[in-house]
């Protein structure tokens, strides 16, 4: 071969192998970018070729029955296979675009949070103000809602709380799993390989196309797992973004709920009952978590410690007031009866039994003025509680989160504690993840400081009002009874005595001594008896020495007789003695009910 055609003809390769490159590459690429590897054992596999494989095994007739049906089995089986693989990639597809799209969601959700923090912030103490216009059904309605609500943030908080645990564990089990798969690639592959040779059987190339779809689902299975490792730190990012978003949504609709609570009368309780429980599920959320953050979250507690003590401390003002308006509404009836009555001329004994019943039911003067003087008392505590946690929202609100400061503050604080406790102080670092937590645990702390200085606005001005209330209901009652009491002295309040006075007396003995009430009176005093055994003996111990000692008094009382009046004999003593001698006469009858 001469120069030239040599040449020519590597010339010739070289162009080829140029060829093959240009072709083959950007597929290559385009595999490794977009889907699972394909080996070129399986590429004549398909659902197109095994329809058509399938067909003709049908249509075959020299195959036995029951020899068909096992191969149709087969290819019925790789049918499965080839869509548990179509599964896997759509899988796949969403683990990339999820990782894909991460960036985006995770700015959204970093806008969402940072915009209802601005309106936590910006939110006043007091929300009452901001349901003025609205009546108490549409109050209620709005209350329920927005239960509702919270409950539905809390179940999601819940489930991205427990998916991100899931998620943690994820990765050591995905790359088990994956590990898993290659070693069924490879030895599919094997298998493959071996049944490369010219199949002399229908069962034999069903078998092959089997592993072939066997293994393109193993493959796509590869793929879909590589995608979901490579995505796992986009979605745990999303996650804690999401958690953050909804923990914060949580805080913002319960502050709605608090107003809500507080403008309707509804109880405080429930609310901070819910807001320890928030405060502890955030200690118990971040008990891995940089000691700090541990000690603010802490604090936090002791604050919802105190909301509930605050809570509990007060009475039931909206049931309190409830009772009031209900008793000057009584109290107004019954003045208007009384006057009707006292304006008449008449004075018989149905007016007069009426009027007794009208004073009879009045209520208490002197529990009234025990209950104002008490509420009084309560409500100079609590203007002195407003004034302290009006003071303390007031002091938050207008100094900012100085992160650095506070971490600072908290590490000191620790490390005094654990060198006072003996325990070694280890420097430990402060991540991106423990700032979150802090901001978190930050964005708590204002609510519960915005429901202590509005508990405490809201119990003095109800407590106040409730006074007031129960004044004008103090006057209205002595006035009532001062009136009743001038005009029932000469009002006849029984019968006069006539001719059925004797039937009567006698009636009223029969129906006393009756046979029914003489044995309950028996049942009684034996079931008295039985109780208070030891009561009964000291009653009668008690009896006897009485009696005792009045005989020995006897004599006494007898010489005292002429010694009194007599101004040489008379004595100071006398008196002492002739009450003693009447007590000890009584103290038998006296102490015989204590016995019953």
């Amino acid at each position: 071969m001469s120069v030239c055609h040599k040449k020519i003809f590597e010339g010739f390769i070289s162009l080829m192998v140029l060829g093959c490159l240009i072709l083959f590459s950007p597929l290559s690429f385009a595999q490794a970018q977009n889907g699972p590897e394909q080996d070129t054992a399986v590429f004549q596999i398909s659902e197109q070729s095994l329809k058509a494989d399938k067909l003709a095994v049908e249509e075959n007739t020299a195959l036995a029955a029951e020899d068909k049906k096992q191969i149709l089995d087969i290819y019925d089986t790789a049918f499965v296979r080839l869509a548990e693989g179509s599964a896997d990639n759509t899988k796949a597809d969403v683990f990339k675009s999820l990782r894909d799209s991460a960036a985006d969601d995770i700015a959204r959700l970093d806008q969402e949070i940072e915009a209802v923090r601005a309106d936590l912030a910006q939110r006043s103490a007091n929300l009452s103000t901001s349901f003025a216009d609205m009546n108490l059904e549409e109050l209620e309605a709005l209350l329920v809602e927005r239960r509702s609500e919270a409950s539905a943030l809390r179940a999601s908080q819940l489930q991205f709380q427990t998916a991100l645990q899931a998620l943690d564990q994820r990765p050591a089990t995905a790359r088990e799993e994956l590990a898993t798969t290659q070693e069924k690639i490879t030895e599919l592959r094997a298998q493959i390989s071996a049944l490369s040779t010219e199949l002399p059987t229908a069962q034999d190339k069903a078998s092959k196309a089997l592993a072939q779809a066997t293994l393109v689902a193993r493959q796509a299975h590869k793929y879909m797992l590589e995608q979901e490792i490579a995505s796992i730190p986009s979605q745990r990012s999303i996650l804690a973004r999401r958690i953050s978003l909804t923990a914060a949504k949580i805080l913002q609709t319960d502050g709605l709920i608090t107003a809500l609570q507080i403008k309707t009368g509804s109880a405080r309780t429930m609310n901070a009952e819910q807001r320890y429980k928030d405060a502890r599920s955030d200690l118990d959320n971040f008990s891995e978590r940089h000691p700090v953050v541990l000690a603010y979250a802490t604090e936090n507690i002791n604050l919802s410690l105190k909301l509930s003590q605050v809570v509990q401390t007060e009475e039931d003002i909206p049931r309190s007031e409830a009772l009031i308006r209900t008793q000057l509404s009584q109290i107004e009836a019954d003045t208007n009866v009384a006057d009707q009555i006292l304006g008449t001329k008449k004075s018989s004994k149905n007016y007069s039994v009426h009027l007794r019943q009208l004073r009879k039911k009045q209520p208490s003067m002197t529990k009234i003025r025990n209950q104002i003087r008490a509420r009084d008392a309560a409500y100079q505590d609590a203007l002195f509680e407003r004034i302290i946690n009006q003071e303390a929202i007031q002091i938050f609100n207008t100094t900012p989160l100085d992160m650095d400061a506070e971490i600072a503050r908290l590490s000191k604080d620790i490390s005094k504690q654990m060198l006072e406790e003996g325990a070694v102080v280890e420097d430990v670092e402060f991540t991106d993840e423990d700032r979150e937590a802090l901001q978190r645990l930050y964005d708590s702390r204002r609510e519960l400081l915005n429901a202590l200085a509005s508990f405490s606005v809201l119990k003095a001005e109800k407590l106040q009002e409730l006074n007031e209330l129960q004044s004008d209901l103090l006057v209205k009652v002595q006035n009532l009874c001062e009136r009743l009491d001038g005009r029932l002295l000469w009002l006849p309040s029984t019968d006069a005595v006539g001719l059925n006075w004797p039937a009567k007396v006698g009636q009223g003995l029969l129906q006393t001594f009756s046979p029914q009430n003489l044995s309950l009176a028996g049942t009684s005093f034996i079931r008295g008896v039985r109780q208070s055994s030891v009561l009964l003996f000291l009653v009668a111990l008690i009896s006897l020495g009485a009696i005792a000692l009045r005989r020995r008094f006897v004599p006494i009382m007898s010489a005292m007789r002429g010694r009194v009046g007599r101004v040489q004999n008379d004595s100071y003593a006398l008196t002492p003695i002739a009450v003693l001698q009447g007590a000890l006469i009584a103290l038998p009858w006296a102490a015989l009910p204590f016995s019953l």
